[in-house]
């Protein structure tokens, strides 16, 4: 929503129940939302990240000083869209410099790339065998691979890439990752 918060719809329940910053979320504006492997809800506002569990009726919250390293070149009101559990207790959360991992298995988060500027988001991703993270962004497309610490861009407005935005990634299981973009398809073969 756009400072509405979030309505919470239990179909067995009676009445749909609002939250927003009033009642425990860090900001009203809810720009990602996601549910993980646990069932609890991942909520990206404008101020940060709740996490909401449903069979403890709690909330947590990482504000951005906690998202955040002392190296973190972001800004105020960052916007945290993109949040998705790639693998059980491993979550990407997007960020405008960067991006960040968090493997709560291990009670352990790493920033990277926080010097890359992937601005407007990372919309969508998937990570391939090798570890290597494949990225849907507002600068066009992007590929991490963490062992060498190198983020390579289609860059938007390009000969390779038929839009300027990448809005999403699908593995199609025979080779070929199909990037959808505000003019067309991008066809990858990795």
């Amino acid at each position: 929503s756009h400072n509405l918060g979030v309505i919470i719809i239990d179909p067995d329940g009676a009445l749909p129940e609002h939250m927003d910053q009033s009642n425990g979320l860090l900001h009203s504006e809810v720009w990602g939302i996601s549910e993980d492997s646990r069932g609890q809800i991942w909520l990206g506002t404008r101020a940060g990240i709740n996490i909401y569990d449903p069979i403890k009726q709690e909330i947590k919250a990482l504000t951005p000083a906690i998202l955040k390293s002392e190296n973190y070149r972001g800004f105020q009101g960052q916007i945290y869209p993109t949040i998705k559990e790639y693998e059980k207790d491993k979550y990407l959360i997007d960020g405008i410099h960067g991006f960040t991992i968090i493997d709560r298995s291990i009670y352990e988060m790493t920033r990277y790339c926080t010097d890359q500027w992937i601005a407007l988001a990372i919309r969508d991703f998937l990570r391939d065998d090798e570890g290597k993270f494949w990225m849907a962004t507002g600068r066009g497309f992007a590929v991490y691979t963490p062992t060498l610490n190198q983020m390579k861009f289609i860059p938007r407005f390009s000969s390779q890439m038929p839009g300027n935005l990448a809005r999403g990634i699908v593995d199609d299981g025979l080779g070929h990752y199909w990037v959808a973009t505000n003019r067309g398809l991008l066809v990858i073969n990795p």
